[in-house]
Protein backbone atom coordinates (compact mmCIF):
# COMPACT_ATOMS: atom_id res chain seq x y z
CA UNK A 1 0.00 0.00 0.00
CA UNK A 2 2.78 2.45 1.22
CA UNK A 3 4.55 1.51 -2.89
CA UNK A 4 0.87 2.44 -4.19
CA UNK A 5 0.99 5.71 -1.96
CA UNK A 6 4.16 6.84 -3.00
CA UNK A 7 3.72 6.02 -6.71
CA UNK A 8 0.49 8.12 -6.95
CA UNK A 9 2.60 11.11 -5.07
CA UNK A 10 5.37 10.77 -7.27
CA UNK A 11 2.56 10.63 -10.83
CA UNK A 12 2.35 13.63 -12.97
CA UNK A 13 -0.93 14.11 -14.47
CA UNK A 14 0.94 15.50 -17.65
CA UNK A 15 2.56 12.82 -18.44
CA UNK A 16 -0.99 11.23 -19.29
CA UNK A 17 -1.47 11.43 -23.18
CA UNK A 18 -4.09 14.16 -24.18
CA UNK A 19 -6.08 11.69 -25.76
CA UNK A 20 -6.21 9.41 -22.70
CA UNK A 21 -9.34 10.87 -20.80
CA UNK A 22 -11.82 9.74 -18.43
CA UNK A 23 -14.38 9.26 -21.42
CA UNK A 24 -11.42 7.46 -23.76
CA UNK A 25 -11.37 4.95 -20.58
CA UNK A 26 -15.36 4.46 -20.41
CA UNK A 27 -15.57 4.46 -23.88
CA UNK A 28 -12.53 2.24 -25.29
CA UNK A 29 -10.62 0.61 -22.58
CA UNK A 30 -12.90 -0.52 -20.21
CA UNK A 31 -15.10 -2.52 -22.39
CA UNK A 32 -11.82 -4.09 -24.28
CA UNK A 33 -10.97 -5.42 -20.87
CA UNK A 34 -13.26 -8.04 -21.43
CA UNK A 35 -10.49 -9.94 -23.69
CA UNK A 36 -8.16 -9.86 -20.61
CA UNK A 37 -7.80 -11.85 -17.75
CA UNK A 38 -7.88 -10.72 -14.29
CA UNK A 39 -4.89 -12.36 -13.58
CA UNK A 40 -3.15 -10.59 -16.72
CA UNK A 41 -4.37 -7.17 -14.86
CA UNK A 42 -3.28 -8.07 -11.72
CA UNK A 43 0.27 -8.41 -12.75
CA UNK A 44 0.52 -5.45 -14.69
CA UNK A 45 -0.81 -3.05 -12.47
CA UNK A 46 0.22 -5.21 -9.06
CA UNK A 47 -2.96 -4.95 -7.60
CA UNK A 48 -4.92 -8.11 -5.92
CA UNK A 49 -7.29 -10.24 -8.05
CA UNK A 50 -10.52 -9.35 -6.19
CA UNK A 51 -9.21 -5.76 -7.04
CA UNK A 52 -8.09 -6.57 -10.60
CA UNK A 53 -11.53 -8.20 -11.33
CA UNK A 54 -13.39 -5.00 -10.07
CA UNK A 55 -11.87 -3.23 -12.39
CA UNK A 56 -12.47 -5.05 -15.28
CA UNK A 57 -16.33 -5.26 -14.39
CA UNK A 58 -16.23 -1.57 -14.38
CA UNK A 59 -17.16 -1.68 -10.60
CA UNK A 60 -13.70 0.02 -9.81
CA UNK A 61 -11.52 2.76 -11.67
CA UNK A 62 -7.83 2.60 -11.46
CA UNK A 63 -6.06 5.19 -10.89
CA UNK A 64 -5.01 7.88 -14.09
CA UNK A 65 -1.60 6.43 -13.36
CA UNK A 66 -2.46 2.54 -15.08
CA UNK A 67 -4.85 4.15 -17.54
CA UNK A 68 -1.98 4.14 -20.28
CA UNK A 69 -0.74 0.57 -19.24
CA UNK A 70 -4.28 -1.06 -19.60
CA UNK A 71 -4.40 0.76 -22.90
CA UNK A 72 -1.44 -0.77 -24.22
CA UNK A 73 -2.35 -4.13 -22.60
CA UNK A 74 -5.74 -4.43 -24.73
CA UNK A 75 -4.15 -2.98 -27.75
CA UNK A 76 -5.64 0.44 -27.95
CA UNK A 77 -3.41 3.21 -29.51
CA UNK A 78 -4.78 6.94 -30.25
CA UNK A 79 -6.05 7.73 -33.14
CA UNK A 80 -4.15 10.53 -34.89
Amino acid sequence: MRAHKRAIANWNPADLPSWLTRHAYQERILPALAIVTPTQITRLLNVSWPYAKAIQNGRYTPHQRHWMALSRLVGIVPSI
